[in-house]
């Protein structure tokens, strides 16, 4: 035993030696072509060794020195390797350049879509891979590809029948994987747990690939529960404490949740408190999810009262985009003067997002708000996202536009001017590594509206911050918060901040 250790260490030391050496002998030589010549063997090192980061690192300065002096099998065998290692763009350009040189490389082509579809980019996948299954219909690996997009999208029913299809031509783990996926996402729960027990994992990666199934089946499954506390101020001098808890329950394709907040309000004048509770039913389906719910808020202040509150949602995907409907009946329980004036509306609203490239999306939506107090609202808002960096992490940019338009002022609490119109820019990133998952989104702008007679132009300034970490398969725990002077940004206006945790976990 005392030998065999001698001869890991042995070998380990003499493994970093020649990493060492090739780096030192890739930076010492002039010549570009040798250079690229070296960062090839190097990321070729790093890969029989498993590291695959390092491995891509050495194989995008190899390609960017000298990519001319590399066969296409060579080139291919990188961007594939560039894959894996999560350099998805990096590994999109360069099956981009192989295909330009080789069209009619089926090879290629397939694992082009593969990584389009890793990307995120679902129509461009599969417009790719259905024309290499022109050619070769039966193509296994190609026809795996196209499932998995298909499933992505949320095609479940056609990604099913092309998994079954393989499998009973060939039992393969990787069909097994999104055929147990797809059955649990519409419901078949038992035909799910019963292709889970034929997976039988061959490869480290594998295993965690089923381990993460696992989670997912036990976390559609079982009752989900989330709790929460959050705390909110603002310049008008408002405090208010929220606690949330609860519960989520699925049978097949039906969700069945329950949801009890409390509210303690506070300012200057008054201290006021709201207890809700809400019952929630929703089904999804191939193409869209239905959703309803309905529910009571009882308002302790100085004349109690209870309000009957509830909801209906339709999210519809279409071809290129999808569109939500809502149609909402609720009390403003946002700060304490609210409360007190028992200021209740109903909303009515639709929301379009649809892309215009695989990095640029347009959105738009549209609220119509009555108010109790004999007001009402037109809310209209668009904007642009661009992605600057697709994967891990990812980063994009864009601009939103906001009209917002009161019939008059009427003092109730709630920010209610007229023709309010704000042009804000806003960055974005998401990264998450090993559990931990972080969100970003600072913003800035202009601002512009007329209230009570006075007319009012600025610029503002904020943003949100949302910092998440996964303690075990099916518990998570996340802290978050927002704040800025966006005159919109919060029901009551102005200035604002706010901060919460929450919990959540399958019991």
């Amino acid at each position: 035993m005392k030998r065999i250790l001698i001869l890991l260490i042995v070998l380990l030391v003499s493994s970093s030696a020649e990493g060492t050496d090739l780096k030192k002998a890739a930076e010492e030589n002039k010549d570009g072509v040798k250079k690229a010549i070296i960062y090839k063997q190097i990321g070729d090192y790093y890969t029989a060794i498993d590291d695959l980061k390092s491995a891509s690192e050495a194989y995008i300065k190899a390609l960017t020195l000298k990519r001319e002096i590399f066969s296409i099998d060579e080139r291919l065998k990188m961007a594939i390797r560039l894959s894996w290692a999560g350099r998805l763009e990096e590994s999109l350009r360069e099956f981009e350049y192989i295909l330009s040189e080789d069209p009619d490389s089926l090879n290629a082509r397939i694992h082009y879509a593969r990584v389009l579809s890793w990307s995120g980019r679902l129509d461009d996948a599969l417009n790719e891979i259905d024309s290499v299954l022109k050619k070769e219909p039966e193509n296994r690996d190609a026809l795996l590809v196209k499932a998995n997009a298909l499933r992505w999208k949320g095609n479940h029913l056609r990604a099913i029948e092309i998994y079954n299809n393989l499998l009973e031509k060939e039992d393969d783990f990787d069909s097994r994987l999104g055929l147990t996926y797809s059955l649990a996402a519409i419901g078949e729960m038992d035909a799910a747990e019963e292709s889970l027990k034929l997976l039988k994992p061959s490869y480290p990666y594998q295993e965690k690939d089923l381990s993460e199934l696992k989670a997912y089946l036990k976390n559609v499954k079982g009752p989900r529960i989330h709790m929460g506390y959050s705390y909110y101020s603002d310049s008008d001098d408002s405090i208010v404490s929220r606690y949330t808890i609860g519960i989520n329950v699925r049978r097949g394709l039906w969700r069945f949740n329950t949801h009890y907040r409390l509210t303690l309000a506070e300012d200057n004048k008054f201290e006021n408190e709201a207890h809700s509770l809400s019952v929630g039913l929703s089904k999804d389906y191939e193409s869209y999810a239905l959703s309803v719910s309905a529910g009571i808020t009882n308002l302790e202040n100085k004349d109690p009262s209870t309000v009957l509150t509830g909801s209906a949602k339709a999210d519809i995907k279409l071809t290129k985009i999808s569109v939500s409907l809502n149609l909402t009946r609720d009390v403003m329980t946002d700060t304490a003067l609210l409360m007190e004036r028992e200021i209740k509306f109903t909303e009515t609203g639709i929301r379009i997002v649809g892309p215009l490239s695989h990095r640029l999306s347009l959105e738009g939506a549209y609220r119509f708000r009555d108010y109790s107090d004999s007001n009402y609202s037109h809310d209209l808002q668009g904007g642009l996202r661009y992605m600057l960096l697709r994967g891990n992490p990812s980063i994009s940019t864009g601009y939103r536009l906001r009209y917002l338009d009161f019939k008059k002022q009427t003092k109730g609490g709630y920010f209610d001017p007229e023709d309010f119109i704000s042009h804000q820019v806003f960055l974005s990133l998401q990264f998450s590594k090993e559990g931990l998952y972080l969100f970003i989104e600072p913003y800035g702008g202009h601002q512009s509206f007329r209230r009570y007679n006075q007319r009012t132009e600025d610029f503002f300034a904020g943003g949100s911050v949302t910092l998440g970490y996964t303690i075990s398969n099916n518990f998570s725990i996340e802290l978050s918060a927002e704040g800025g002077d966006y005159a919109a940004g919060a029901q009551a206006g102005f200035r604002y901040w706010m901060a919460g945790i929450s919990l959540s976990g399958v019991l």
